[in-house]
């Protein structure tokens, strides 16, 4: 019996081993996906990974962690940018836990999300908290809403590096502009390279194979250092704090607060509506 046990063990050691290796294979394969796909092909994966996540049970055993108080940073954040009354759009809300969190702080509140029941459960969560929070389904990369509604938006869960590609980003930036006031914020959070990071041979070879394989025909032009894929979920992860502050300026945005550390952003567009305002005076000829 001592060698039928050994032999199991020996066994069961080189099936995990091969599995390991086999997982670390699938890892890379994903990987090189944000090379290859559009990123209208990489919002899909990754719509197909989020809904997923919002089966019945999951939704039972969240609904306790989803009913709790804002994170520390988007604590701080509202505080500094968002004392005013005003109505605040949070974008991809999941089951309520920034929108309900938020609404308790005395702002309207409008929550959109892309996945049906976690709308309906945050629905029915605010209601029995008995705050003034409204939710819309909708894809926070397509937002229904006409032109300066809204006074605040919050973009939480490091969403911001899902959008995949800078033009993408930009673009969406762009209309989070459109849909704000005139002193309309945005605050955002991102992923970013952690600070001290040594790159190995490895790493290095994980960043050179994808950026060959961009420049191949049909393939992703848009690819950037950093785009990356887990499990088919797009997440592209700033180099550094200037990659991103470029980024945000060459959309427009005039960045109030940036903490790398912290991973967030605090924006607003009073320098682009500044800008085309002069523009459009000159273009009447008022003075």
């Amino acid at each position: 019996m001592t060698f039928i046990a050994r032999l199991m063990h020996l066994v069961a050691q080189s099936l995990y081993f091969v599995a390991g290796q086999l997982s670390r294979l699938a890892s890379a394969f994903d990987g090189l996906l944000p090379a290859l796909l559009a990123p209208a092909q990489l919002n899909a994966l990754t719509r197909k990974v989020y809904e997923k996540q919002y089966t019945s049970g999951l939704i039972e055993r969240s609904i306790g962690f989803e009913g709790q108080d804002l994170l520390p940073w988007e604590n701080d954040a509202l505080n500094r940018h968002a004392a005013k009354p005003g109505l605040m759009l949070v974008m991809g809300c999941g089951l309520g836990r920034e929108a309900i969190a938020i609404a308790r702080r005395g702002l309207s509140v409008v929550g959109v999300d892309s996945n049906a029941v976690a709308v309906q459960t945050a629905q029915r969560l605010a209601k029995a908290s008995g705050v003034p929070a409204r939710f819309h389904l909708a894809d926070y990369l397509m937002l229904p809403y006409a032109s300066q509604v809204f006074d605040y938006a919050l973009l939480s869960a490091t969403m911001y590096s899902v959008i995949p590609g800078m033009a993408q980003r930009q673009a969406w930036l762009n209309d989070l502009r459109r849909i704000l006031k005139p002193e309309g914020i945005l605050i955002l959070s991102f992923t970013g390279e952690l600070l001290g990071n040594q790159r190995s041979r490895l790493g290095a070879l994980r960043i050179r194979l994808p950026t060959t394989l961009a420049r191949l025909p049909g393939a992703n032009p848009g690819y950037q250092v950093g785009d990356a894929c887990g499990g088919g979920h797009f997440m592209h992860v700033f180099q550094r704090e200037e990659e991103l502050r470029e980024e945000l300026d060459g959309a427009g945005a005039l960045i109030r607060e940036l903490d790398w550390a912290r991973r967030f952003a605090v924006v607003d567009f009073k320098r682009r509506t500044r800008y085309a305002t002069l523009h459009a005076r000159e273009g009447t000829g008022a003075s």
